[in-house]
């Protein structure tokens, strides 16, 4: 239950290190057995790699511990303004949004 949002992670990450990979793969041109994908997960640089998993926040859970402070941030979109709203929170006062850099400053953007 709540498996489907490691791919939000999935292309976030495989973006941030090779986008081109990453058209690549949505355009049917490369595999998910490539080695670009294991890269995020297996680079250290998260969370999830150290610890050997996905995160496991259900979707509707993530507002409220946001609120609660029992996590610090999560990945979405726009789309999720509607359940910050109802979990009480205001954004620009109860949340921000950023966009995640490329691992290496040196990765070309897509």
């Amino acid at each position: 239950m709540g498996g489907w949002p490691a791919i939000e992670w999935f292309q976030e990450l495989v973006t941030k290190v090779d986008p081109h990979f990453y058209r690549r793969l949505v355009a049917g041109e490369a595999s998910y057995t490539d080695a670009p994908p294991a890269r995020p997960w297996t680079s250290g640089t998260t969370s999830c790699a150290r610890a050997g998993r996905p995160p496991r926040l259900r979707p509707g859970a993530r507002p409220g511990a946001l609120r609660e402070g029992t996590v610090g941030m999560f990945l979405h979109g726009t789309w999720q303004a509607s359940g910050m709203a109802a979990a009480g929170l205001e954004p620009g006062t109860g949340y921000g949004a950023f966009i995640l850099p490329t691992v290496r400053p040196s990765t070309p953007g897509a």
